[in-house]
């Protein structure tokens, strides 16, 4: 039988990962896996939730936080068969990730499959699957048309984890996500000059090129807290990395007038947004604005 590697990467996670651990059994019986958890430098009581809770669990303490997808490469060298990559604020259902696992040796083609990710309303996230980015799929995003757009619009197809059935996206979500061995040894894993954010969707984009697939999976379902690792304050910083992630995602697939062009994209619409708050009143959102105008230009993160 097909053995499994179980990687999760936590920073801060005490407050989650013992309902993530605890359901990963369940989810993956009877499929037989490994679990590797590495830690990038928490300073809460994470590791010792970790060894009460998945005592047989491999642990890798790392002094500093080196970012996920460098994480998560070390832990890859480390484990044999398919790679799980899974978050730490995660609880997988019953019989999820045994159904990633089933649906990856049915379809020898694909190199990853994926989940629908269940928001803590308990609905599917619509970011479980999307489409890749473009300028004009980003900018929908940002003024929150993306999910409401249709497919043949401009902007549209952005987000498609609403879609029903098993069907090939061109991303999944990096919060789950099982990926075939052989697909991750031919990209060689995530490229490690994306701290945070945007870097499974560079592997997928890397995988289409080789020539493998993505298949979303949404019989599978796995509950997802999201920013389970951030602390109060860090959201504004998170969400600036996200969008530096972003515009090294398009200096890399569509060369550096792709990646300036961004950038004037997040500008501009930053502006664009400070009358509406500060008509408002809103000060933290003003705020928000500031900081993403600040980076636009600059390029400090």
């Amino acid at each position: 039988m097909t053995r499994v590697g179980v990687i999760i990467v936590t920073h801060n996670n005490a407050d989650h990962i013992a309902d993530c651990l605890g359901a990963l059994p369940k989810a993956l019986a009877p499929i037989p896996y490994t679990l590797t958890v590495v830690d990038t430098a928490s300073n809460d009581e994470t590791l010792s939730q970790v060894k009460q809770h998945a005592p047989t669990a491999r642990c890798i303490p790392l002094g500093e936080n080196v970012g996920f997808a460098r994480a998560v490469n070390l832990a890859a060298r480390e484990v044999t068969g398919h790679l799980l990559l899974l978050n730490p604020d995660t609880v997988p259902e019953p019989g999820s990730l045994a159904t990633l696992v089933r649906a990856l040796e049915a379809h020898p083609h694909v190199a990853a499959v994926g989940p629908a990710l269940i928001t803590p309303e308990g609905c599917v996230d619509p970011r479980s699957a999307r489409g890749f980015p473009t300028l004009a799929r980003e900018a929908a995003d940002k003024v929150g048309l993306a999910p409401r757009l249709p497919a043949r619009c401009p902007g549209g197809g952005y987000y498609l984890g609403h879609l029903p059935g098993s069907r090939e996206v061109p991303v999944l979500s990096g919060a789950a996500l099982l990926v075939r061995r052989a697909a991750w040894d031919a990209v060689e894993g995530l490229d490690e000059g994306f701290w945070l954010y945007a870097e499974d969707t560079d592997m997928c984009r890397r995988l289409w090129s080789a020539g493998w697939r993505c298949l979303y999976v949404p019989e599978a379902r796995v509950r997802h807290l999201g920013g389970g690792s951030a602390r109060p304050g860090e959201h504004l910083s998170l969400g600036i990395v996200a969008l530096e992630s972003m515009a090294r995602y398009f200096a890399k697939h569509h060369g550096r007038g792709a990646a300036r062009a961004y950038r004037g994209l997040m500008l501009v619409i930053a502006l664009a947004k400070v009358p509406y708050w500060a008509a408002r009143g809103r000060e933290d959102h003003l705020r928000v604005q500031a900081a993403i105008a600040r980076w636009a230009v600059t390029g400090q993160v």
